[in-house]
Formats: C-alpha cells, sequence, structure tokens
C-alpha cells in the first residue's frame, strides 16, 4: 500500500467517525478495503 493510499483511508477512516451517518464514506471504505485485501491476498 502506497503512502498515499494510507493517507485516502486514514481520511476515510476519520470521516466514518465523524459522520458515521455519512452511507457514501463507508461504501468508499469498504470499496478501499475490498481492494487492498485483494491485493494483499
Amino acid at each position: 500500500i502506497g503512502l498515499s493510499e494510507v493517507h485516502i483511508i486514514a481520511a476515510a477512516i476519520q470521516k466514518c467517525i465523524d459522520d458515521p451517518e455519512d452511507k457514501s464514506v463507508m461504501q468508499v471504505a469498504k470499496e478501499l478495503h475490498d481492494k487492498f485485501s485483494a491485493r494483499m491476498s
């Protein structure tokens, strides 16, 4: 995972914490998580 990707993930997580009702952020975080998990396996 590149540094910029880490920052994207961190920002998505922070947004989820700040605004847990924002489903679009949750979707982005899930997509990022799925993409990185697939890359790791």
